[in-house]
């Protein structure tokens, strides 16, 4: 998936073209989400008020920090946050308390193994390896569970590229052609083997998580 991204702009056209532009950022989660009407919760990420029409805000504390009030969310959105819980699995499962049959998580959190140079190390956000973020999930007892890379960042994702074999190995085949035809190629033996072997999404530092109740 790909966002609506104009490429490279100058300062002085960036600046014209943002009092005109939507706020991109949260695009991703309408994509994956059924609808714009559904009751939303979101934490750390208000900007999907421009998305959605029902959404409900928590303070980042907030999500472990008191009782449930049960199933009445169609989504909940944890954005680079674990709501005041300890682990990732114990926001999963608040998470899942909080949704309605057939709702969605979606969790936006970090590589454990490549902490993006542009965040703080020590900060209390979602950090796994691909592996330990489905584990939290299926453990807090979502059914379904897909992992997406987000490149370049979060907030203003250009590509959001599936971690299943079929759309990975695709994607990183085309970014390594594309580095080839631009001469910006280092490496490009080692890029070609993790792309064959489909182990680029595992070295990926952005991840968005999609969840769903049964």
């Amino acid at each position: 998936m790909r966002s609506g991204y104009r490429g490279a702009e100058s300062p002085e056209t960036a600046a014209a073209h943002a009092a005109d532009e939507p706020d991109r950022r949260g695009w991703f989660y309408r994509v994956v989400a059924p609808g714009s009407d559904l009751a939303v919760l979101e934490i750390g990420a208000p900007f999907v008020r421009t998305w959605f029409s029902d959404v409900v805000s928590y303070d980042s504390g907030a999500l472990c920090r008191q009782p449930s009030p049960g199933p009445r969310f169609a989504m909940v959105i944890l954005h680079l946050t674990l709501g005041g819980c300890a682990s990732i699995a114990e926001a999963l499962r608040a998470a899942h308390g909080l949704l309605e049959p057939g709702g969605i998580v979606a969790l936006a959190g970090v590589n454990r193994i490549r902490v993006p140079a542009t965040r703080d190390a020590n900060a209390p956000v979602p950090r796994a390896t691909p592996w330990g973020y489905r584990s939290a999930a299926r453990h807090a007892g979502f059914s379904q569970v897909d992992l997406y890379v987000a490149q370049p960042d979060f907030d203003e994702s250009i590509h959001v590229v599936s971690t299943a074999p079929a759309s990975s190995r695709a994607f990183f085949r085309h970014e390594l052609a594309a580095r080839s035809a631009s001469g910006r190629n280092r490496l490009p033996l080692a890029r070609r083997l993790l792309a064959e072997l489909n182990l680029a999404p595992h070295l990926q530092p952005f991840y968005f998580v999609v969840a769903r109740k049964c």
